[in-house]
């Protein structure tokens, strides 16, 4: 049986080693107003093609019967007409066009101009407005931005998706995490030390930011260990 110090080491190594194997206003009267939501965007780690996008209404981190959708062509691209209301837009399955490889699930606020690991940070932030304002000023921009367009994209703002694609990635597909609840916590840890750092350079504030995966990565691991403990023991008694 691996050590938890084992466990955390591999968790580490991968993270990191993936990583650099990858590269690197208010109104008087009080009245919000009506919320206008774009009808189209596109999802893009490098565009994803074949995905669905939908309205995940309950944020059940799946597209529901009746919830509506769209399906991402081969330059990322999808449309569809959002309902009002506060709910995450969810990509679901399709395959990254730059690697070739299945995507990734991936969320972002339902008025986002695209769904990218950015936006997915902000989806999943306890504080999302602050989430959304570190990004936006490390984007020099918007958070929101089609990071397919590498000249509009800043450099810090693309260090942190490629701290939250391989994360992704990795958890998945090298450690075989797939549970989506599991991989939404993931993001959170690494969207709550994102926000809550006081650290102002970027590459360090990343580096602590892969901790909080390593972290989280631990504990998904030891939760799954004890139950597969616990069903051993159960069978016996």
């Amino acid at each position: 049986m691996k050590s938890t110090k084992t466990i955390k080491l591999t968790a580490v190594a991968a993270l990191t080693a993936g990583l650099f194997l990858g590269g690197c206003g208010g109104h008087s009267n009080g009245t919000p107003p009506a919320q206008v939501l774009p009808s189209s965007g596109k999802l893009v780690m490098g565009p994803i093609s074949g995905a669905i996008v939908c309205a995940d209404l309950d944020v059940s981190l799946t597209c529901d019967t009746g919830e509506a959708f769209g399906i991402t062509d081969a330059n990322g691209d999808f449309s569809f007409v959002r309902p009002a209301g506060t709910y995450n837009l969810l990509s679901v399955g399709g395959i990254d066009t730059l690697t070739n490889e299945p995507a990734p699930m991936l969320e972002a606020p339902n008025d986002a101009a695209n769904v990218t690991p950015a936006t997915n940070l902000v989806a999943k932030s306890s504080n999302p407005e602050a989430t959304k304002a570190l990004l936006n000023r490390l984007a020099g921009g918007s958070y929101d931005a089609d990071i397919s367009d590498a000249a509009g994209v800043s450099a810090d703002l693309m260090k942190v998706v490629k701290v939250v694609e391989v994360a992704l990635v990795i958890f998945e597909d090298v450690l075989g995490v797939t549970d989506a609840s599991a991989q939404a916590d993931l993001v959170a840890a690494i969207a709550t030390e994102l926000t809550t750092s006081t650290e102002t350079n970027v590459d360090t504030l990343l580096a602590t930011a892969l901790d909080a995966a390593a972290a989280q990565v631990i504990e998904t691991l030891s939760a799954d260990l004890s139950s597969n403990i616990s069903i051993v023991g159960d069978d016996f008694a």
